[in-house]
C-alpha cells in the first residue's frame, strides 16, 4: 500500500485511518474486493492508496489549487484494489472526484453499520459484546502467536498463519473493540479509562507494525484490558 509522492503522500496516521475505515475491503462500493488475500501459504496485500485529486499536476483529476499537503490528506485518498485504482485513473472523465468521494462515504457508512457499534445501557451488555472479540483474538494468539514454541521462526508454519490471522482477524477485531469501548466510554470506571488509554496505544502500535509503517514492536497488550466492564 506504499505511496511515494513526497509531501503528497499520506502519512502513517492517514494510512492507519484509511485501513480502519476500509475494514479490509476495496472502497469502491460496487467492488468490495478483499484487500488481504491468501496466495498459497502467504497472505498478500492488494490494496492501493489512490488519490482522488492527482498527487501531481497533469495527473488524473488534477486540481492545481491544492497544496502537496492537501493532496496527501485523508480526505483526498481512497483505498482501492489494484483494478479499481487503474480503472479510475485511466477513465478519469467518467470517474469524477464526486463519484469517488461518494464511494468512500458510502463504504465508511456501510462498514460502521456492519460493525454494529452500539451504546448500551449497562456494563454487562457491553461486556457480552466485547468478550466475543477479545476471546477470538486470545484464541488466535494462544494457538499461533509468539507464545508458541518457535512460532516466530519464519520456517515454522505457525509463523505464516499468525501473520495471516493478524491481518484477517486481529486488526479488524481491535478496531471493533476500540469503537465499542469509545461508544460506551461513559460506563467505564476511572481505572478502566486509564487501562483503555493503554489499550489504544497498543492497538496503534500493533497496526503500525503489521501494516509495515514501522519495524518497532511497540507496547504489549495490557492484560488488564481483558477485564474491561467486568463487574
Amino acid at each position: 500500500m506504499a505511496c511515494s509522492r513526497g509531501k503528497a503522500s499520506p502519512n502513517a496516521n492517514t494510512i492507519r485511518r484509511l485501513f480502519a475505515s476500509s475494514g479490509g475491503f476495496c472502497q469502491n462500493s460496487q467492488c468490495l474486493q478483499p484487500l488481504f488475500v491468501d496466495a498459497g501459504e502467504k497472505n498478500i496485500t492488494i490494496g492501493e492508496l489512490a488519490h482522488i485529486f492527482s498527487a501531481i499536476d497533469n495527473g488524473p483529476r488534477t486540481n492545481a489549487d491544492l497544496t502537496d499537503e492537501q493532496r496527501g490528506h485523508f480526505d483526498n485518498i481512497i483505498l482501492l484494489c489494484a483494478n479499481c485504482h487503474t480503472t479510475i485513473d485511466k477513465a478519469e472523465e467518467h470517474f469524477t472526484d464526486e463519484i469517488i468521494r461518494s464511494w468512500k462515504k458510502d463504504h465508511i457508512d456501510k462498514i460502521n453499520a456492519t460493525f454494529g457499534v452500539k451504546t448500551f445501557e449497562n456494563r454487562e451488555s457491553v461486556r457480552q459484546e466485547l468478550e466475543k472479540y477479545l476471546r477470538e483474538n486470545n484464541t488466535i494468539f494462544t494457538t499461533y502467536g509468539p507464545t508458541q514454541e518457535n512460532s516466530v521462526d519464519p520456517e515454522n508454519p505457525n509463523a505464516e498463519i499468525w501473520l495471516r490471522k493478524i491481518q484477517s482477524h486481529i486488526l479488524p477485531n481491535n478496531r471493533k473493540i476500540q469503537r465499542l469501548v469509545e461508544k460506551n466510554y461513559h460506563l467505564l470506571t476511572e481505572d478502566e479509562k486509564n487501562i483503555f488509554s493503554k489499550l489504544c496505544v497498543h492497538i496503534d502500535d500493533f497496526e503500525s507494525k503489521h501494516l509495515g509503517l514501522t519495524d518497532a514492536n511497540g507496547s504489549r497488550f495490557p492484560e488488564t484490558a481483558s477485564q474491561l466492564f467486568v463487574g
